[in-house]
This record gives structure tokens, sequence and C-alpha cells, in this order.
């Protein structure tokens, strides 16, 4: 089941969608079952939580907190807790050029990767990580979103 908690502020990031393209992501990633929390957090919260939880200071994109029993995520069983920074999300999209929901679906993706034990702590493992989140949102209709060398990979307006 995936559950999604929002203000109203971030209407432009359009709950449904969100919450109907990540259950598409979590099939395309053989996740069958967990509860997933999705999140959305205003930059104030964003940078109480990165503090709190990863001691730096600033608002972060997504926070990923995974509750998953030891080897359920190989059976394709999650229960995880994600929480975007919603304005980050959206200061995001506009720098490269597609709507605020696809940044915050590709940080849906970028911690649900985490959690079936994806990794992005050095140049070659973050490379690996990021092409299979732009397969994950063209399996989902969306197509590639994520930017590398300065260059926009993406002006989908979905």
């Amino acid at each position: 089941m995936i559950g999604l908690s929002a203000s109203r502020r971030f209407r432009g990031l359009q709950q449904r969608w969100l919450a109907s393209r990540t259950r598409r992501a979590c099939v395309t990633l053989g996740v069958r079952s967990g509860d997933l929390s999705i999140r959305l957090a205003d930059d104030h919260e964003m940078s109480r939580l990165h503090k709190r939880h990863k001691g730096r200071s600033g608002p972060t994109d997504v926070l990923t907190f995974d509750f998953t029993d030891p080897g359920d995520s190989q059976r394709g069983h999650l229960e995880v807790e994600i929480i975007i920074g919603a304005e980050v999300a959206q200061r995001e999209a506009v720098k490269r050029g597609h709507a605020p929901r696809i940044e915050a679906l590709l940080y849906i993706i970028h911690g649900l990767l985490h959690c079936l034990g994806h990794d992005d702590h050095d140049p070659s493992q973050a490379a690996a990580m990021h092409r299979r989140e732009d397969q994950v949102l063209k399996a989902v209709g969306v197509g590639a979103a994520y930017r590398t060398g300065g260059q926009r990979r993406s002006r989908r307006r979905l």
C-alpha cells in the first residue's frame, strides 16, 4: 500500500499522479508488498530533519527511512517512509526543465533504489543508480529526468 501525505501548499506536485506513478515504479522494481509512506515537506521541515538524522545543515531533496526486516527486500517486500523536499523538487525541476512532480517522482525512485540495495557513494555507483532511475522513469511513462553534466535530459511536462 502506498500512502501519500502533503500540505495543500504542494498541490503542484499532484499527489494522485505521484501515487499512481509510484505504484507503477514499485511493480517495475519488483516490490510486491509492504507499506510505502511518502510525505512532502517544506524547506524548514527538511532542514530540521536533515540536521537531526544526517547531521547536515540545510534542506535536502529526499530522506529515506527503511524499516524493512533484513532479507524482505529481496522477496519484494518493503516498509519505507520517504520524505520529499517539495520546495527543493520545485527549484530543481525548473533547473532541469520539467514539472515538479517528475522531480518528486525521481526522488521517490531514488529512495526506493536505496532500500533495494543501490548506493551512490562513489561516481561509478552514482552513475549506475542514475541510469536505473531513468530506466524506471521510462518504464512508468515519464522518460529520463536525471541531469548530468549540466545538460537537460528531459523537457517533458507530463
